[in-house]
């Protein structure tokens, strides 16, 4: 069965074998896409996964104070930057 449909496959032209090949492979990609989004379940949330969001937050909250301190940092340097240009040239 399959020999025959490969036989048949060659002996077409080439544009139309691309064409099959083409939606062939959309077809498989469509079918593994609906299968890995049909395996997401929607749960609602207990206090147990309240719980577990905690954590993700701290990190947030200590990322975003890394980032201002930084900033600050940054700030101090500038001022650092600017104060030698004015040692180094006279009059700015």
């Amino acid at each position: 069965m399959y020999h025959r449909l490969l036989t048949t496959l060659h002996q077409k032209p080439e544009h139309v074998r691309q064409k099959i090949a083409l939606v062939s492979a959309i077809c498989v990609t469509a079918v593994i896409a609906l299968v890995w989004i049909s395996t997401f379940r929607i749960h609602p949330v207990s206090s147990s996964a309240a719980t577990a969001i905690k954590p993700l937050l701290l990190l947030k909250e200590g990322f975003v104070g890394m980032l201002h301190t930084s900033g600050s940092g940054l700030a101090n340097i500038k001022a650092g930057f600017d104060q030698q240009s004015q040692l180094i040239v006279p009059g700015n």
